[in-house]
C-alpha cells in the first residue's frame, strides 16, 4: 500500500507494515486459531507471547481493520490514527524511529 504524508509525498506503508511485523515476529511463535469462513475469506486470530498481533499491528498505526472487525482492533485503530503514528504519520520518515522502537508488550499468557 502507499500512503500519503503532509509534505506531500507518497510512502510505502505496507513495505514498513511488513517490516514491523517481520521484526516482531522474528524467533517468535506465532500461535494462530482458525475462526471461520464466509465467502471465500478465512479468519483467524494470531498471537505472540500472549498478544493479539492484529491489535497490537493497528495499534501502531499499520492495519486497518475491515467491515465487522472486533471492537478492540476498532479502538486500537482510532488510537493509532489519533496519535498520528504508523501510515498515519504527518511525515513517513517520523515511522523510521517507530519502527526502530517497535516492541511487543511484556504479557503473561494465561494457562488455560
Amino acid at each position: 500500500a502507499l500512503c500519503t504524508d503532509e509534505r506531500p509525498g507518497r510512502w510505502r506503508c505496507g513495505s514498513r507494515a511488513r517490516d514491523v511485523l517481520a521484526k516482531v515476529l522474528e524467533g517468535r511463535t506465532l500461535e494462530c486459531t482458525h475462526r471461520g469462513a464466509t465467502e471465500g475469506r478465512v479468519t483467524v486470530s494470531c498471537r505472540v507471547e500472549g498478544t493479539d498481533i492484529a491489535t497490537w499491528m493497528a495499534g501502531e498505526g499499520w492495519v486497518t481493520p475491515g467491515d465487522g472487525a472486533p471492537a478492540p482492533l476498532v479502538a486500537a485503530h482510532e488510537r493509532a490514527r489519533a496519535a498520528r503514528i504508523g501510515q498515519f504519520a504527518a511525515d513517513f520518515r517520523s515511522t523510521r524511529r517507530q519502527e526502530a522502537e517497535s516492541r511487543l508488550p511484556v504479557t503473561t499468557a494465561s494457562a488455560n
